[in-house]
């Protein structure tokens, strides 16, 4: 497949490039019986025809299923990794990619956080441990290969990209009879930012969801602020407000608790949340908007989106319906079928054309087995439960 990444396609070139992708995908053994199972031959006329276009569903990449042979869509000596999902359900999707595929997706995910900055970073302040450690501890062994979580193959671009200026930790690594662990130095990330008022640089504060609350929690309680000399852009992503990601469990997190301590602290108007799908390589980047106490994500220009409704799985063309994400793009899926993915969440739509493309959502919750009957109080029916919990009966492959 010879597709050539593009930020901003025009209508016609990201047609043209999804075609493509699709008709690339074929040569996936399950994407292959996908689409003979509903007479599609990869052929795109118009954007009418996008919901014709047959899916996967995220749990298809689960490594429980064991499809991952079957997901390969290149030649097996052309996979550069596999991924793994954070496996906050105990079950990681496991997801070939190709070198190409690994570097748009970390294009994608670094693009957006550079954006936010407005290319005026001098400092970054990355609140998690430090990368190269990360890397050396983050691949696991599945099978015939190593896979990598998904989250660190993004944190290695950001390792790799000019744009974050100096790029500073706060985590010190420590030892237990043997066990290595990681402990937070609030201390020197408050000599760091003290440091940054005094300069007067621009500092991009950035990290996942939980460990930066924690940061900003510690600072309100032991009575720290800043005077206002120094106004970073604070971006936090990858999920998390729940409570839940990968091993971490916590209290659910407040979205206008976490932008009230960031105000105090910082006085910033807004921050920043990233959003993706490890089965996906789109990401989405959105602005907290305090009039409504949550983050508005807008897909970029290199990707599509629709809402499947949670009863029948129709396309939903209505502002404020709930629905099951849908996204599509022809980049960086060489490896695997990832252009047309059905996602387990559960998002409100805001904006949206009279084709179901969606120009603005909420993410609300990822669809779980046991809030099967009970999304917003709302119920669901056998679309949702056949896709976000299958069993033999309803896997649409095997």
């Amino acid at each position: 497949m010879n597709i050539q990444f593009k930020t901003n396609p025009t209508d016609e070139e990201w047609l043209t490039d999804f075609e493509v992708a699709i008709k690339h995908s074929i040569n996936s053994a399950l994407y292959k019986k996908r689409c003979e199972e509903t007479g599609f031959d990869g052929t795109l006329t118009s954007y009418d025809d996008l919901s014709k276009v047959p899916y996967l569903a995220d749990w298809e990449f689960k490594l429980s299923n064991k499809h991952h042979p079957n997901l390969i869509s290149v030649s097996k000596q052309d996979i550069a990794m596999y991924t793994l999902s954070s496996s906050t359900s105990g079950d990681p999707s496991f997801v070939p990619r190709t070198r190409n595929d690994v570097e748009i997706c970390q294009q994608n995910y670094l693009g957006g956080i550079l954006g936010w900055a407005n290319g005026q970073t001098e400092e970054t302040a990355f609140l998690g441990p430090p990368i190269d450690i990360l890397l050396k501890k983050a691949v696991k062994k599945h099978n015939e290969s190593e896979a990598k979580p998904f989250v660190m193959m993004m944190f290695q671009g950001l390792k790799n990209t000019s744009g974050f200026g100096s790029i500073n930790f706060y985590y010190d690594i420590k030892k237990d009879n043997g066990h290595v662990y990681f402990e937070k130095n609030i201390k020197r990330f408050i000599d760091h930012m003290k440091r940054m008022e005094k300069e007067n640089k621009n500092v991009l504060i950035v990290g996942t969801t939980i460990p930066t609350y924690d940061f900003l929690s510690t600072l309100d309680k032991e009575n720290i602020s800043f005077s206002g000399d120094i106004t970073p852009t604070i971006a936090v992503g990858t999920g998390g407000w729940d409570g839940h990601k990968g091993t971490n469990k916590t209290d659910p997190i407040s979205k206008k608790h976490f932008f009230t301590l960031a105000k105090n602290l910082f006085g910033v108007k807004t921050f920043y949340d990233g959003y993706a799908t490890s089965e996906s390589p789109a990401y989405f980047h959105g602005e907290y908007h305090p009039t409504i106490e949550d983050v508005i994500h807008q897909p970029r220009r290199y990707m599509r989106i629709i809402a499947r409704d949670l009863e029948t799985g129709a396309v939903i063309k209505q502002k404020n319906e709930l629905g099951l994400l849908q996204i599509m793009t022809p980049y960086g899926t060489q490896g695997s079928p990832q252009c047309n993915i059905l996602t387990s969440d559960i998002v409100q739509v805001l904006d949206v054309d009279n084709l179901g493309l969606i120009s603005k959502f909420i993410y609300k919750k990822r669809a779980k087995d046991k809030a099967l009957n009970d999304v917003d109080k709302g119920g669901c029916g056998d679309f949702l439960k056949n896709h976000i919990k299958p069993s033999s009966a309803n896997k649409r492959s095997e």
